[in-house]
C-alpha cells in the first residue's frame, strides 16, 4: 500500500494498492490473518486516517486497485466478513478485489464534494506478487510471467487517475488501460457496498463520512 501527498501546490492523491494471495494462518489470537480481512480494512483505515488532509485540497483524489479476479467471485457472504465458515485462497483474491471495487463505489456516493476517488485494474504485473504461492497458483504464475507488464507499464493507469485533467471530475469508475469499464458483477449493488462499509466501520471501530 502507497501513499504519495503533494504538498507543494495542495494537490492531494491516496494511492491504495495492496495485492496478495497468502496461505491462511490458523491462529486463535487474531482474526487479521486473511487478505479477507487485510484489504477493505487496510482501504477503508488508510483513507479514514488520511482524509482530514486530503479534503483541504479541492481536487483531492483517492486511487484504489483492484483486478479483473473480481469478476470470478462465486459468492458475497458479507456475514462471514472474517471467512470463518470457509476459505479458499483463490476465491478469496477475488472476493476481496471485488471489496476494494464496492468500497471505491460507497466512497464516492459518500464524497459528494470531498474529492474524487476511482478504482483500476493495472493488468498483469511483473512483480514479486504471488513469490510465496503453492500448487496451482504458482504454475499459473509461472505460465503467465513471459506476457506480464513491466511495473512501468503497469503504473501507467494509476498515474493517470491521480493526475490527467480528463478524469478530473470522474468518482466512482472502474478503469482498465485508461478507460472506463462496466463492473460485470452481479453483487456490485448499492446495498453490498453501503453494507461492507457498515462492516468496515464495525471492524475498525470508527466512523468515517457518516
Amino acid at each position: 500500500m502507497l501513499t504519495a501527498l503533494q504538498d507543494g501546490n495542495c494537490n492531494k492523491k491516496t494511492y491504495s494498492n495492496k495485492g496478495q494471495r497468502e496461505t491462511p494462518e490458523k491462529s486463535a489470537s487474531t482474526h487479521w490473518n486473511r487478505p479477507q480481512q487485510k484489504h477493505p480494512i487496510r482501504a477503508f483505515l488508510l483513507t479514514n486516517l488520511l482524509f482530514d488532509l486530503l479534503r483541504q485540497s479541492p481536487a483531492a483524489r483517492i486511487v484504489n486497485v483492484s483486478s479483473t479476479a473480481a469478476f470470478v467471485t462465486s459468492s458475497l457472504n458479507l456475514d462471514d466478513l472474517q471467512a470463518e465458515r470457509s476459505y479458499n485462497a483463490l476465491l478469496a483474491y477475488g472476493t476481496t478485489k471485488l471489496w476494494n471495487i464496492l468500497f471505491t463505489q460507497e466512497l464516492a456516493r459518500r464524497l459528494r464534494a470531498h474529492g474524487i476517488t476511482n478504482v483500476l485494474h493495472p493488468g498483469l504485473i511483473a512483480s514479486n506478487f504471488g513469490a510465496q504461492a503453492q500448487g496451482p497458483f504458482k504454475w499459473f504464475l509461472q505460465l503467465w510471467r513471459p506476457l506480464m507488464l513491466l511495473p512501468e507499464k503497469g503504473a501507467k493507469t494509476s498515474i493517470f487517475l491521480a493526475t490527467d485533467p480528463s478524469v478530473a471530475t470522474t468518482s466512482g469508475g472502474y478503469f482498465v488501460k485508461k478507460r472506463p469499464e462496466p463492473v460485470k458483477s452481479a453483487y456490485a449493488t448499492a446495498a453490498n457496498a453501503q453494507r461492507l462499509w457498515e462492516l468496515s466501520e464495525q471492524l475498525t471501530d470508527t466512523t468515517f463520512l457518516a
